[in-house]
């Protein structure tokens, strides 16, 4: 079909081009806090301490919400197709905001 011309080649596509940007920047500043702020974040030891410091939004999480708190505290939301981390009133929140919570918290001892 796509050589028929029949599919529209997604990989030209403008929108998806930029939403890919927009992720892969996204992501690496969530990388590059988690590589700088947590010692061996790719031990065990360090992807606990990702979880528990929040990196990664779990809102529906089941089981150890008290023990994940900072990760069941965040609020997500499907917006054009993604699901993406949003403030109380549901604007999306980038990941350099999150990463500052985060921050803060993680001075506080939270």
């Amino acid at each position: 079909m796509k050589k028929a011309g029949d599919l529209a080649a997604m990989n030209r596509n403008p929108e998806v081009t930029a939403r890919t940007k927009a992720l892969l920047a996204e992501a690496q500043i969530l990388i590059h806090s988690i590589e700088a702020s947590i010692d061996r974040p790719y031990s065990a030891a360090g992807l606990y301490e990702v979880m528990t410091s929040g990196y990664f939004p779990l809102p529906y999480l089941w089981e150890c919400r008290e023990e994940f708190a900072a990760a069941v505290a965040w609020r997500t939301m499907l917006i054009d197709g993604g699901i993406q981390t949003v403030d109380a009133e549901g604007k999306p929140i980038s990941a350099s905001e999150r990463v500052a919570v985060i921050a803060e918290r993680r001075s506080h001892g939270q």
